[in-house]
């Protein structure tokens, strides 16, 4: 009988046997699940045309996200006319100059978006670095080593999650846009603006602040990896493993790098995705008040407090900066949910 002619089961019953033939490899498992899942394959495909944008927006975007034209000044693209309600042409100047339209300087809104992915996706994946980074040591000493140990430092978090995290942001960004302000030569500040320049011009930015950013970001990414991996190791660090491993003589630091962390690295890893859309909001409600990014740099917050004020009249300004957003926030959430369906052991062998 040759291959065409296998019955649908005999054909699934052949490819198990393949499979039970070959060494066991759980990350090649949880890859193929992963792209079996098209909504976390199509949420992938978006954040590499994001990341994309970010790393080209330079030499794709049609115009520099500072340079103005007074004259295309709240211009509505003619395309969008028919779809939105209302006389929007009676009063609202018209034009095919820029696909999005303008702002009220006559900046171009898609170049504006494009530059504006080199804020709010850095911020996205320096806060899940953050958390992944700090969250995970701090977390892994606290469930190993127990005891007052673990006491104390969870009482440390306990302790910042009883202040409002949004509030501890707003006043941790207000403390540096004040204090860092002086730049006389050298003091704390001058040096830390020094620093905050050169990560702006990494980014391809001018003046855009994002060190201050991430550092409130950062301050407060860590703790719900923190706790999370310390739930993960207080289950495992008594399992029959450890204790051989222990039996044998390894370290701590040989045991939790080769046997604690291989086994919660996955929902660590899921925990992250999933937490990076929060970290690109807190960074669009800090622009969206004012404690952002520095004017002129272009941040979706900015565009949309921008567009806020004249929505009635002009919705255009706020439609897209929107949409980019929401698209993004999907976009790792079906990522997030992808990757948490492929790591978790329960769903070997399903689609």
């Amino acid at each position: 009988m040759t291959t065409q002619e296998l019955t649908a089961q005999q054909k699934a019953a052949l490819r198990l046997s393949e499979r039970q033939g070959k060494p066991a490899n759980l990350w090649r498992d949880a890859w193929d699940r992963l792209l079996r899942n098209r909504a976390s394959v199509m949420g992938g495909v978006i954040v590499l045309a994001l990341l994309a944008t970010a790393f080209l927006a330079s030499a794709i975007a049609p115009y520099h996200y500072a340079e103005g034209d007074s004259f295309e000044a709240y211009t509505v693209p003619n395309w969008l006319i028919g779809i939105l309600p209302g006389n929007i042409e009676a009063y609202a100047k018209t034009g095919t100059k820029f696909l999005f339209g303008a702002d009220y300087l006559g900046r171009d809104l898609l170049s504006r978006l494009m530059y504006g992915t080199r804020v709010s996706l850095p911020v996205g994946f320096m806060g899940a670095i953050t958390a992944l980074v700090i969250g995970l040591v701090y977390g892994c000493i606290s469930g190993y080593y127990g005891g007052k140990v673990d006491n104390f430092m969870m009482r440390v978090v306990d302790i910042m999650y009883a202040f409002p995290t949004m509030l501890l942001i707003i006043l941790l960004m207000a403390f540096f846009k004040s204090t860092f302000a002086d730049i006389s030569p050298g003091s704390p500040a001058y040096t830390f603006n020094r620093v905050n320049d050169v990560v702006d011009r990494l980014l391809g930015l001018q003046g855009g602040g994002m060190l201050f950013i991430f550092m409130g970001i950062g301050v407060t990414a860590w703790m719900g990896m923190a706790r999370l991996a310390r739930g993960q190791i207080l289950s495992l660090k008594e399992k029959e493993f450890i204790e051989a491993a222990r039996m044998i003589g390894a370290g701590d630091i040989r045991i939790i790098v080769r046997h604690v962390l291989p086994n919660i690295i996955g929902p660590c890893l899921v925990y992250v995705t999933l937490a990076i859309p929060g970290y690109i909001s807190t960074e669009v409600f800090l622009s969206f008040i004012g404690l952002g990014v520095d004017p002129p740099t272009p941040s979706w917050g900015t565009l949309i407090s921008e567009g806020a004020r004249s929505m009635r009249s002009y919705p255009h300004m706020v439609i897209f900066p929107a949409l980019a957003l929401s698209i993004t926030m999907f976009a790792f959430n079906f990522l997030g949910d992808g990757l948490r369906d492929a790591l978790d052991p329960k769903m070997k062998g399903s689609s």
